[in-house]
């Protein structure tokens, strides 16, 4: 930990000058970053620094391997040192610690910063080096600067005179530590900072390394007396060893970095030499040393090349990190959701199997559903006026073919009439009575249950009509649902829909997915339906309509987080996924606070409303955590959470409802509060001991939880 820069003056001891010092050198080995290193560079240059670098009087050279991610390149690493003899040591990843790591939002200049017009003017550069403050907590933990440098020093102090715990691409030379030693004998100081070069190529005494200045960032030397550290709060890409540098006095092109990165984050501060005044005098500067190249020539030498290496340290860091989260979870980012496939493949061979009753009885009111939804259809239109049959226009007809057909203008005619008879009759409704939102909503029920029965039952007529209904809302140009969400053809008095009124297209977006899967969704279709995704996507973020949703107040705003994560999910937009996810958590300090808490009491006094909000916080709670964000385990800093917040409206739900007589809203928050439990491992919710296969499910228009929920539900997220 930090030691107060004056507090440390008056505690350090007074040296005693050796006859002759012994070093140890400590090269910290850490993770490969995409775009910032060469794949392969760090057995490269580690072999090279074996073959190359020259014994060192008064030196013992050691290894830090520092929480490698890759199995095989760490298992490479030690075999390589194994076989040369030389002693390392190894700080391990462990998954299991490093999955409990939330997004820090609690950096954030305030809660409400990512939903301001600030944030949202900034390039996206600035805001992808805001995101890269957001990973702060897993960045500390995967690449570990400042703990394995301090972990090395404390080993270090403990067998010799000086330490230096160094990064894992130091190359010494004879002249550069000849001088590093001068400096050591002379006695009366605490540190050394050695200045360093950065090669442009291999081998080290190449002609073009001629020139190569000394002024990277020094590496520091500590005497056994020391008693400064580094400050483990900085983590790599921001000033991680910087810091330090400042407490000590050192100067250099880096002085002028901003620890607050010019957003007035909240991040812990440093007892720099900038506010105290007070350098450490008993530092001093001696020798030289190389930095071994990454493997990328544009990053090494060049006027710009600082800021170039900056900018890919960001974003490949950000890389690196989501990466993991989804090797973690087992996730990618065109797996489903919100359903487990691992999950829902298990349940389906117990269903074939007929080995678990309450799943068989799931599973077979899935099944009947789907077909009254067949059945619905058959008794509306017949195979005359099906939109998917022949000579009923090209409305649905041919989602897995591969081309489309031209029709004559009284054929499209004909199509209309028939799709609007199709969905308004499903509807029970007349023309000038169904809502676009019930189009739409009929719409997700249907392509969900139909393409979840398909799977379970192996009938593909379920996952046929389910492509249909898909097709013929979002992709056929006379009928679908426009990505400014109106429809095509006007059917109701509704000129707009809201993004409450879609919420139910982050499952419908699984249901595609499982299709996908099948081979029965297939290209160009799937294509399409990118662009219409992609469209959608753009009005969110990019309208001013869309952004109302993003700073609206209560679920309101929950719901457009939800909405766009789930399409960036399904797009691989994956900054845009992450935003998303960030924006989400930071709702939780004014959604949950104890300031807010009562606000939200005296506004919900609906308690659909309460339920619906519920509902949306759960299913945004999930997506986060598949992506490998906690959010269920997430508090701030005055203890606001998801759990604790969901935990309390669930009670002022209960409390409402109590008496009613509604079996349905009941039920809803019976399966509420069994969700709650299960994934924050808990009982915070549920009172009631319900296996989970006997909820009977909502209608999906009446619930933001999937349709079916129960099924693919993995064991913990």
């Amino acid at each position: 930990m930090e030691t107060d820069a004056a507090e440390a003056e008056g505690k350090e001891k007074v040296l005693s000058i050796p006859s002759e010092p012994q070093a140890t050198l400590y090269r910290i080995i850490g993770n490969e970053i995409p775009g910032r290193h060469q794949k392969g560079q760090t057995l490269k240059n580690l072999q090279y620094m074996l073959d190359q670098e020259p014994e060192l009087e008064g030196c013992h050279k050691r290894f830090l391997l520092n929480r490698i991610v890759n199995q095989t390149l760490e298992r490479q690493v030690m075999e390589l040192l194994q076989r040369r003899g030389v002693p390392f040591r190894r700080i391990a990843f462990l998954a299991k610690e490093y999955k409990k790591i939330p997004y820090d939002t609690g950096c954030l200049p305030h809660p409400k910063y990512l939903l301001g017009d600030e944030f949202q003017r900034l390039k996206e550069s600035r805001q992808a080096r805001l995101m890269f403050s957001i990973y702060r907590l897993k960045n500390i933990y995967v690449f570990n600067n400042n703990g394995a440098r301090n972990d090395a020093l404390r080993e270090g102090k403990q067998s010799g005179t000086w330490t230096l715990p160094w990064d894992g691409n130091c190359f010494l030379e004879e002249q550069g530590w000849k001088l590093m030693l001068e400096g050591m004998r002379s006695g009366g100081k605490h540190y050394l900072t050695v200045p360093m070069r950065r090669l442009k190529e291999l081998p080290h005494n190449s002609p073009a390394n001629e020139d190569c200045p000394l002024d990277e960032e020094p590496q520091i030397a500590f005497h056994r007396s020391s008693n400064f550290t580094f400050d483990e709060q900085f983590y790599y890409g921001h000033l991680s060893k910087v810091e330090l540098l400042r407490r000590l006095g050192a100067s250099g092109t880096w002085t002028t970095l901003r620890e607050d990165m010019g957003f007035g984050l909240r991040c812990p501060k440093s007892n720099s030499i900038a506010r105290t005044g007070q350098a450490d005098r008993r530092a001093t500067t001696a020798g030289w040393v190389s930095r071994l190249p990454s493997g990328i020539g544009a990053l090494e030498s060049g006027p710009k090349t600082p800021s170039a290496r900056n900018k890919a340290r960001v974003q490949g860091s950000i890389d690196f990190l989501f990466s993991l989260d989804l090797e973690l979870q087992q996730q990618q980012t065109n797996d489903m959701i919100f359903y487990n496939l691992g999950v829902l493949e298990a349940e389906r061979t117990l269903y074939r199997q007929a080995q678990n009753s309450q799943l068989q009885a799931t599973v077979d009111r899935l099944i009947a559903r789907a077909e009254r939804i067949l059945a619905r259809r058959a008794d509306v239109q017949g195979e005359e006026t099906n939109p998917g049959s022949e000579g009923s226009g090209q409305c649905v007809g041919s989602i897995t073919s591969n081309s489309a057909s031209q029709h004559s203008d009284e054929g499209q005619a004909s199509s209309l009439r028939n799709r609007e008879a199709w969905i308004y009759t499903h509807h029970s409704g007349c023309y000038s009575s169904v809502s676009s939102r019930a189009i739409f909503l009929q719409a997700v029920s249907d392509v969900t249950i139909s393409a979840l029965a398909s799977f379970f039952s192996g009938n593909d007529a379920f996952a046929t009509h389910a492509l249909k209904h898909l097709y013929c809302t979002f992709l056929d140009e006379r009928t679908r649902l426009l990505p400014d969400l109106r429809f095509a053809t006007p059917s109701s008095t509704e000129t707009h829909l809201g993004v409450r009124d879609i919420v139910g297209l982050h499952h419908l977006l699984d249901a595609a997915r499982l299709m996908e899967r099948s081979g029965l969704f297939q290209l160009p279709h799937v294509d399409r339906f990118k662009v219409w995704l992609h469209d959608l996507q753009g009005w969110l973020t990019g309208t001013v309509q869309g952004k109302n949703g993003l700073q609206a107040p209560g679920y309101r705003g929950v719901f457009y987080d939800l909405v766009v994560a789930s399409i960036a999910a399904y797009l691989d937009e994956r900054f845009t996924l992450i935003k998303a996810l960030a924006r989400a958590q930071s709702r939780i300090s004014t959604h949950f606070s104890q300031q807010a808490m009562p606000q939200q009491h005296a506004v919900l006094l609906d308690v659909e409303d309460i339920v619906f909000e519920c509902e949306g916080w759960v299913s945004l709670a999930y997506l986060s955590s598949r992506f490998g964000n906690p959010l269920w385990c997430y508090a701030d800093l005055y203890g606001s959470s998801v759990a604790a917040g969901v935990g309390t409206l669930l009670e002022k739900a209960r409390t409402l409802s109590s008496g009613s007589e509604t079996p349905l809203l009941e039920s809803r928050i019976l399966e509420l509060g069994f969700l709650l439990d299960h994934h924050t491992c808990t009982s915070i919710g549920q009172r009631t001991s319900i296996e989970k296969y006997a909820f009977q499910s909502a209608d999906v228009d009446k619930s933001a939880l999937r349709p079916y929920w129960s099924l693919g539900l993995k064991a913990s997220v």
